[in-house]
């Protein structure tokens, strides 16, 4: 078992009785993200998890089928990314951070920005997910999700209005 594979399931398993997640296994949380490796972080997430995220077409994302969707989106536009914990708090519910946030995508296009996570635990693993930024999507980063968004709904993946 690799290091992430053993931080990760050493504080997000579900038959361990988690006290408190630390800042390490959020750091390898966001490591396995920014490999794209779509497997591991699914694992992490309840099968009725909600993630809530404004980049993305489907910006509520009910289940572990929508967070798929929601990450094929990310990992198809993105090249690289990388995330860097500013600020870290926790407790046995869940945690908030705040953190610089760097994509490069596919075009060559770089964006660099500062995100707050607030996640919420049960039975160890993600309930709830919620990303805060301090602008709504602008240009490109906010245009191709809401294109995106519009098809989506003509075409019935996302079933909300």
């Amino acid at each position: 078992m690799d290091k992430s594979s053993a931080i990760i399931n050493q504080s997000f398993t579900q038959t361990q009785c988690m006290t408190k997640i630390t800042r390490e296994s959020v750091d390898e949380m966001l490591k396995l993200f920014e490999n794209k490796d779509m497997e591991k972080i699914l694992s992490l997430f309840s099968e009725n998890a909600v993630l809530y995220d404004p980049h993305y077409p489907e910006i509520e994302m009910v289940g572990k089928a929508a967070i798929r969707r929601g990450f094929e989106f990310a990992f198809a536009g993105i090249k690289k990314t990388n995330f860097n914990i500013i600020r870290f708090w926790s407790d046995e519910q869940g945690i908030a951070t705040e953190v610089d946030t760097y994509h490069l995508f596919n075009n060559g296009r770089e964006i660099k920005l500062q995100q707050v996570f607030l996640v919420e635990f049960q039975n160890g693993l993600i309930s709830r997910m919620r990303s805060f930024v301090p602008y709504p999507p602008h240009g490109i980063g906010g245009f191709l999700p809401k294109v995106i968004r519009i098809i989506w709904k003509l075409t019935g993946k996302i079933k909300k209005g």
